[in-house]
């Protein structure tokens, strides 16, 4: 359900900077200039969409890691920890390069 709500939002934003940046080029804005309020719209597609490259990612770590993640988590297996935690940091690494 938060995906769903995650990917309807991440269209919103989107079709709203579309339209903003299709009624500024009509009124004759000079084209590479945008105002605050379409960079803060950029920024928060932009978020949206590694949040959700960030979670398929997660989901493919948990699926190919043997067992439960989260219940070998909780039972404070710190190997796993510290796996999943490198992990965490090199998936948003490259979402940082991908869309950066």
């Amino acid at each position: 359900m938060k995906i769903r709500t995650a990917i309807l939002s991440s269209g919103l934003m989107l079709s709203a900077f579309v339209t903003m940046q299709q009624s500024a080029m009509a009124q004759g804005g000079v084209p590479g200039m945008r105002t605050v309020g379409e960079e803060i719209t950029r920024s928060l597609i932009w978020l949206g969409i590694a949040g959700i490259i960030f979670l398929l990612a997660y989901k493919v770590v948990d699926w190919t890691t043997p067992g439960d993640l989260k219940k070998q988590l909780a039972e404070g297996n710190t190997a796993l920890a510290i796996y999943v935690g490198s992990l965490v940091i090199a998936i948003a690494i490259i979402i940082g390069h991908l869309l950066g």
